[in-house]
């Protein structure tokens, strides 16, 4: 049976081994209890390359401060979703086309489930938890039909109990609005099987579309699709007030400058922002993350290819500012509203207000890589 075993400090004592740890001489593990969650932390996938291999983990920390844990994947880890009824839980999804997800219990660091797609299905990377947890919503792909599906989990085991069809190709992210039933779907309308796995089998004929369906039968509410065929649908955020914000990333000529960010409410049409020439240039065609801010209206989009992160007004559809950052990436909102974080694959992480104000460095770079998503999870807004 195992024993429980609580450690207890004096104050003079926990000052002391603070300011150890802030010189890199203690680990964080040391102060506090392994059962007790941090209230609010980052949490990403994480490499660092040897060689030709890549040693995958997925780690986390405070946003403020230096102590940070890992744990060792044997999988690259792409998006990820906390529980609703386990607050230190979190799922982490494989890179597409994985077959693997897992979830975590970061306050021990262990992994508590371990699950594989079924035969002939793939995740892409992305889910959802029903409101109270008792679900879990994946984007799967049933590569030999071509058919993108929404697969139901339970949320206790995450075994799968039915799916759906996406209605649409290559369904990417997925997220909830409030009412607890409507899933939106980002099909990104790109054909690709396992056999071929970063290949793109339909670039002419790609039909992505921004879809609403209903969790409890998969009933599609609404559809809506871009005039550019090949203007794929990749990452969503939804605020608090329901208003979707899509970023793509551009499949067809690059003498074109399209539009790389959506926003959408459920029933009117779909609105792209678009910045100057020189802007969508440095965007260089691609879209990584994006984060968004119902009290500030603003939407926070990285560009890792073009070194560069860009801060939208969602209710004036326009360009705020852009922000030049090394190979930006992971792109999340502190849970009570009041910061942007955003991740690089040089390891460095950064923090700015919703206005675009107090842009500051939150860790220096290192010799490892945050991946494409980051989640900042803790107390409520």
């Amino acid at each position: 049976m195992a024993t429980e075993r609580t450690t207890c400090f004096s104050p003079s004592r926990r000052r002391l081994l603070q300011a150890l740890a802030l010189c890199g001489l203690l680990p964080d593990a040391l102060l506090r209890p392994a059962s007790a969650a941090p209230s609010s932390i980052l949490v990403s996938g994480y490499y660092e390359r040897r060689g030709t291999q890549m040693d995958n983990r997925l780690r986390w920390r405070h946003p403020n401060g230096t102590a940070r844990n890992e744990l060792a994947l044997d999988f690259r880890g792409h998006g990820l979703y906390p529980h609703p009824a386990k607050p230190s839980h979190v799922v982490v999804f494989a890179r597409r086309p994985g077959r693997r997800l897992v979830e975590v219990d970061l306050a021990t660091a262990r992994i508590t489930h371990d699950v594989s797609a079924t035969p002939g299905r793939h995740f892409f990377g992305h889910g959802v938890f029903s409101a109270d947890g008792s679900r879990l919503y994946t984007t799967e792909n049933d590569y030999e039909a071509g058919r993108g599906m929404i697969g139901v989990r339970n949320g206790t085991t995450l075994g799968l109990i039915e799916e759906f069809p996406s209605a649409g190709i290559g369904p990417h992210d997925i997220r909830l609005l409030s009412d607890d039933q409507t899933l939106v779907v980002a099909n990104g309308g790109i054909l690709t099987h396992p056999d071929q796995p970063r290949r793109k089998l339909n670039l002419h004929a790609m039909r992505p579309d921004l879809t609403y369906l209903d969790r409890r039968d998969g009933r599609v509410h609404e559809r809506r699709r871009l005039d550019d065929h090949q203007l794929s649908i990749r990452h969503l955020a939804v605020t608090r007030d329901d208003q979707v914000v899509a970023v793509q990333q551009y499949e067809g000529s690059r003498h074109r400058l399209p539009p790389l960010v959506m926003v959408h409410r459920p029933g009117q049409p779909p609105r792209l922002l678009r910045a100057d020439d020189a802007t969508q240039r440095r965007m260089d065609w691609y879209t990584a993350s994006v984060a968004a801010d119902s009290r500030s209206a603003t939407a926070l989009v990285t560009s890792p290819r073009g070194n560069l992160i860009t801060l939208w007004d969602i209710e004036a559809d326009r360009l705020i500012r852009s922000f030049d950052l090394r190979k930006p990436y992971g792109a999340a909102l502190a849970p009570d509203g009041h910061r942007y974080a955003i991740s690089c694959a040089d390891g460095a992480l950064f923090g700015m207000a919703p206005d675009g104000s107090d842009l500051r460095r939150l860790q220096a770079t290192d010799d490892g890589a945050w991946d494409n998503h980051l989640m900042w999870i803790g107390s409520g807004r």
